[in-house]
């Protein structure tokens, strides 16, 4: 963008979102919305989902822990109760999905040799959480991006099976599970019958 365009949204960003808070680490998330209204339907729209992705590292940062579960308490659910069951996930935890390669865009960013990233690479769907070493970004394929997002929305597993199906044909829940836990995502689970109606 250059430095001179980078001053010229700050200025804007400033006037059309001052703060309201005494806390300024939540001081730039309407940076995605000035970005759309700059550069909708031009060749830099990416940078809309740059900025949620940026947002999604700086939430990340400042999250609450939370602690991960094994995935081996799975095994005393019984099995009639497994289609409802509803996890929860870390705070840490962000889903950002953008029709263009993102995440790449991000990486290339992290050094002072920026390579530049054709954006005919297509969407890119990255899990952001917080680990002992900090801020770390994990590209996902599109059914387990899909469960994910279904799962932390609140939807039962059977409905985020569906998600993942959905979205990538041949998609493995199993496999879904085990990446997820892996990178500790999942922070528990709820049974059907812990529901209240």
């Amino acid at each position: 963008m250059g430095e001179l365009c980078f001053r010229g949204l700050a200025r804007s960003y400033s006037r059309e979102f001052p703060s309201r808070s005494g806390d300024l680490a939540r001081y730039g998330a309407e940076l995605p919305t000035l970005l759309e209204i700059c550069y909708r339907d031009t060749a830099f729209a990416y940078l809309t989902d740059v900025a949620r992705l940026e947002w999604a590292c700086a939430e990340a940062e400042t999250a609450a822990d939370g602690v991960p579960f094994d995935l081996l308490h799975l095994a005393a659910v019984p099995a009639d109760d497994c289609a409802g069951l509803r996890f929860t996930l870390r705070a840490p935890v962000r889903l950002v999905s953008s029709r263009y390669p993102v995440l790449s865009i991000w990486e290339a960013n992290q050094s002072d040799a920026v390579e530049p990233v054709a954006l005919a690479k297509g969407a890119e769907h990255v899990l952001v959480t917080r680990e002992r070493r900090g801020v770390k970004l994990y590209g996902l394929d599109a059914g387990t991006f899909a469960f994910a997002r279904s799962l932390a929305d609140g939807e039962p597993l059977e409905d985020a099976v569906g998600a993942g199906e959905v979205a990538t044909a041949g998609f493995a829940v199993t496999e879904a599970l085990r990446t997820l836990a892996q990178l500790e995502v999942l922070a528990g689970f709820r049974l059907p019958a812990d529901e209240v109606e």
